[in-house]
């Protein structure tokens, strides 16, 4: 009997009874989510003079030695498009959690949402994040997946620009952590 109440401590003291709702806990589905490998792992396009790429600037990354930087100003159309996207699967179990991280550096004048980021799952708008955000800041975001389990989905980082002044998306700490 000792040793049966020395396991259930010991297993207690491990976490291993315990709910844990750390970001860290579980596994990572997505590929190169800070973007420390440049895009790989993203499927990119760029329209209009749009630019999605990696920055290694201090003013662009929250974490790492990278971030994505998505921005544009269009030459002679009336916008710049550009998008990094992922296909991920979902497991059929657990729970799964999507968190990212956006900043935003723009010259457009404050107050302004004359350029924009779109985040979608599976072409469903579920984030819109325009200029009139507050800049200069990384801001969190989170979603939890549990409509998506069983699935493989898209996941896409979009951004408009408008034919004004620049705006860049600093897009890092991209992660889909599933939790059986």
């Amino acid at each position: 009997m000792k040793k049966l109440g020395l396991l259930i401590t010991l297993a207690l003291s491990l976490g291993a009874c315990t709910s844990n709702t750390n970001p860290d806990v579980g596994q990572e589905l997505i590929e190169n989510g800070g973007f420390e490998s440049n895009v790989q792992g993203w499927e990119k396009f760029d329209e209009n003079q749009g630019i999605a790429t990696t920055s290694n600037q201090s003013t662009c990354i929250k974490s790492g030695q990278a971030s994505a930087a998505l921005s544009g100003v269009p030459d002679t159309a009336n916008y710049a498009r550009a998008f990094l996207q992922q296909v991920i699967r979902i497991p059929a179990t657990g729970t799964a959690t999507l968190r990212y991280a956006v900043r935003i550096n723009s010259l457009e004048p404050s107050g302004s949402d004359g350029d924009k980021l779109g985040v979608y799952i599976d072409g469903s708008l579920t984030e819109n994040i325009k200029t009139s955000k507050p800049r200069n800041v990384y801001d969190s975001y989170s979603r939890n997946l549990s409509d998506e389990r069983g699935k493989d989905i898209t996941l896409k980082f979009e951004v408009f620009n408008n034919k004004t002044l620049n705006t860049t998306f600093c897009l890092d700490d991209v992660s889909i952590r599933w939790v059986p």
